[in-house]
């Protein structure tokens, strides 16, 4: 025994001291703000002042990088901090010198194509620091237009728990003379009483930037720097391969900014992880299978074997189209971010027992162009079977507004302004169906026991009934039978009405068109008879479901409340950023 505690102990030391390392650099500098304001003269230039609060416990001195500049050269560097003092410019700066040489003083580190700005700490604590300086040719006159493409900071090797960027001129900034578009982070960039404003709505991850590329009416500036680019290939340039879409960034009264996805933390991660890895592995699996809690198994303690299963035609849950979804999710053919095919699935089946109907319609764009459209007469009565159809319902009519009639692109816009509502909606359906199965005694908390190293470790674990490990083997096997129907004999003959269930939970599973291509061949005469007909229906349904729902989660992740999710785009084109930080 007292050999497992030594091993236990010795492990978790091995564990613990790369943390504490960690841990004790985290604490020993900090950026709780940073507030920057870039003033634009009538020629272009710019002044940006920048007061970083921060609590700062290490180093020798403040720096902030500047990368790219071209024919942008900055002067006129000073520093104040929060006692008052103003420190010494004395020019070119020498990093290498001690903390109490450095105190009070600032200095440039002129590169090849940037600077370093860079200035004592002075005593350690919660400090506050301004500093200002001049940047010229900040405005740029291209080929087409005026405008700049500048971030204010990226990589940095701080994380700043807020930042405002606010931007202005002689000038009043406004959507009738400027566009705008901001990069980097989770926030907003607005136009704001003549101002262009840049903030966070969360910290700023390491590695992370706030670019601002701004579009400017010509003229405007008199003496902007001279750009041979065109405008338009810049932009084209940032927002490629990012999530940036004028209908889902322009959010009435702001602009949203996506995040720029970073390789920074993967590298280091590939870098140091393995250092520590290699000491403290055999901790992590501990701790990973002893506190892991097993999403859920079954109460006679069988195990689900999606490797072993036969195909199965019958449309398993009793046909209930939300059970059918929770435990396509459960078994992993379904994700969190696969919302459109139920949204589909329900109008299929609002369309199938003729509660509603998608009628064809042309949309007029722009001047003379057209477009597929379509209308739906909620006005009728439409039965619903449970709540979760009953609030899906009522924001169609919402959509739809007082002529009850849900046009193109209503509820596209709808779910874009109300994406709270449509979380919502979905995470309820994990309750009510599991709610469901409890009150019927099919779902209920075990006590489950993993032993790790002599020790026993006990969680509670959500415990199906076998029956359900049945029905799920029987999504498993529609599935299959619905991914390989090419097998089935032609003169098979399968009802139309039964092709249509087949189309309603295929939607469910993503695999829709894969059983559209099979009616052609095995009922040819699918489109005559059904409702739910493939050369517009199907089309139009899932074209609705998915741009609603894109729609949606875009607007949720652009507002700060998508989590882990990352956006592209900015382009590499930008000057100033680079990184910054304490050393």
């Amino acid at each position: 025994m007292k050999k497992k505690i030594y091993i236990i102990f010795s492990l978790f030391l091995i564990c613990i001291l790369p943390l504490s390392i960690i841990n004790v650099y985290a604490s020993d500098v900090e950026l709780e703000d940073i507030e920057i304001k870039a003033t634009l003269d009538k020629n272009g230039n710019a002044h940006i002042q920048e007061i970083w609060k921060i609590d700062v416990y290490d180093g020798t001195e403040i720096y902030k990088v500047f990368d790219n500049m071209g024919d942008s050269k900055i002067s006129h560097f000073k520093v104040v901090d929060d006692t008052g003092k103003n420190y010494q410019n004395i020019g070119e700066w020498d990093s290498d010198v001690d903390k109490d040489e450095k105190d009070g003083k600032c200095g440039i580190i002129t590169k090849d194509d940037g600077y370093e700005l860079c200035f004592g700490i002075g005593e350690y604590g919660e400090r506050k620091y301004k500093f200002e300086y001049d940047i010229s040719n900040f405005v740029q006159q291209y080929q087409d237009t005026q405008g700049f493409n500048y971030a204010f900071f990226s990589e940095m090797e701080l994380e700043p728990e807020h930042v405002k960027i606010t931007v202005s001129s002689p000038y009043q900034f406004n959507e009738d003379n400027a566009k705008i578009w901001g990069f980097g982070f989770y926030g907003s960039v607005l136009f704001e009483n003549g101002n262009v404003v840049m903030e966070t709505t969360e910290s700023v991850p390491e590695g992370a930037k706030m670019q601002l590329l701004m579009q400017i009416e010509n003229d405007t500036f008199k003496n902007a720097h001279k750009n041979s680019d065109y405008f338009k290939d810049i932009l084209d340039d940032a927002i490629d391969d990012s999530d940036y879409e004028d209908d889902l960034y322009d959010q009435g009264d702001h602009y949203s900014a996506f995040p720029y996805k970073d390789n920074t933390l993967l590298i280091v991660g590939i870098i140091f992880v393995p250092i520590s890895l290699i000491a403290i592995v055999a901790i992590i699996i501990g701790i990973a299978y002893t506190k892991g809690k097993l999403k859920y198994q079954f109460n006679d303690h069988i195990s689900l074997n999606k490797d072993d299963i036969n195909m199965f035609r019958d449309i398993p849950c009793d046909k209930d189209i939300f059970k059918f979804y929770y435990l396509s999710k459960k078994i992993g053919l379904v994700n969190d971010d696969d919302r459109s095919g139920l949204v589909a699935a329900i109008l299929l089946r609002w369309i199938q027992r003729g509660y509603i109907e998608f009628e064809k319609e042309e949309v007029r764009q722009f001047l003379f162009f057209k477009k597929d459209g379509y209308s739906v007469d909620l006005d009728k009565g439409i039965p619903v079977e449970n709540r979760l159809e009953e609030d899906l319902l009522s924001f169609f009519k919402e959509a739809a507004g007082s002529n009850k009639i849900l046009e193109t692109d209503e509820f596209e816009d709808w779910c874009q302004e109300n994406y709270e509502e449509i979380d919502d909606w979905f995470e309820e359906i994990d309750k009510y169906i599991e709610n469901d199965l409890r009150n019927r005694g099919l779902l209920t908390l075990e006590t489950t026991y993993t032993h790790f190293i002599g020790i026993k470790f006990s969680h509670d674990t959500d415990t199906y009934d076998a029956s359900i490990r049945e029905e799920m083997e029987h999504i498993l096997g529609l599935k299959k039978f619905l991914e390989e129907m090419s097998l089935i004999d032609e003169k098979e003959v399968i009802e139309v009405k039964l092709w249509e269930e087949y189309l309603i939970f295929a939607s469910i599973l993503g695999i829709a068109d894969k059983v559209q291509k099979q009616l052609g061949r095995l009922c040819p005469t699918f489109n005559e008879e059904s409702s739910l007909d493939t050369v517009y229906t199907m089309h139009m349904v899932h074209m609705f479901s998915h741009n609603s729902m894109y729609a949606s989660q875009q607007a949720s992740r652009s507002s700060g409340m998508g989590g882990s999710s990352s956006f592209g785009g900015g382009g590499g084109g930008f000057s100033g950023g680079g990184g910054g930080g304490v050393r």
